[in-house]
């Protein structure tokens, strides 16, 4: 193992721990989600006024484990937009990129799992999303993320940047004190964020400015 990804894993024990005291409160834990809740749905509707296009476009969200975000009630409200359509990712083999299931808030979760027993759609519809709300551990004001370690996300995007021809908007959903300093510890296939919401702040690192 090498120096960078041992300092990583040291990054990643710290910030498990950071992360998880949000969850110490029940009544913060509800008002912090809440804003981050508020915050998506306002970005949304930037978003939406910046397309130039009537298709349809996909959301991809996550299923939350451990002190992850909360993510579901966020996709139920914006399931209520005709424009939007919602999918969830499919781990399914160390090394390969993640399959977006299209999901719906009908869908019964307790069916399929994947490979790290994460519930998943039971769907066969695949879809490329044009957005990505990608969990995590901590963040920069650079963009940086600190995942798992398992690279799934750095692979799926480059996978659907060099095959399908699309770059998604890559937004990461964490609290506001996991932002962390995680200088000199990037890999080159590290691929980074262009946005962050959090429940204090939206941190717009790229200059993004439509989804076709």
């Amino acid at each position: 193992m090498g120096m960078k990804a041992l300092l990583k894993n040291i990054l990643r024990k710290q910030q498990r721990k950071v992360r998880a005291l949000t969850h110490l409160n029940g009544d913060e834990l509800t008002h912090l989600n809440q804003m981050i809740i508020n915050r998506l749905l306002r970005y949304y509707q930037y978003l939406k006024g910046k397309r130039t296009s009537e298709n349809q476009f996909v959301i991809s969200g996550y299923y939350p484990i451990q002190t992850e975000f909360n993510i579901m009630p966020s996709l139920k409200a914006l399931k209520k937009y005709s424009s939007i359509k919602l999918a969830l990712p499919e781990v399914t083999g160390k090394g390969d990129p993640l399959i977006f299931w299209e999901w719906d808030p009908s869908m019964d979760m307790t069916k399929k799992k994947d490979k790290f027993k994460i519930p998943i759609p039971s769907c066969s519809m695949a879809l490329v999303p044009d957005i990505i709300l990608c969990p995590m551990l901590g963040f920069n004001d650079y963009g940086g993320r600190l995942g798992y370690g398992g690279g799934y996300y750095d692979r799926t995007i480059l996978e659907i940047i060099e095959h399908q021809h699309k770059t998604p908007i890559k937004i990461g959903i964490a609290y506001e004190n996991q932002k962390c300093t995680m200088r000199g510890i990037a890999h080159d296939w590290d691929v980074l964020l262009d946005e962050i919401i959090t429940e204090k702040f939206l941190y717009r690192i790229s200059a993004i400015s439509q989804i076709a």
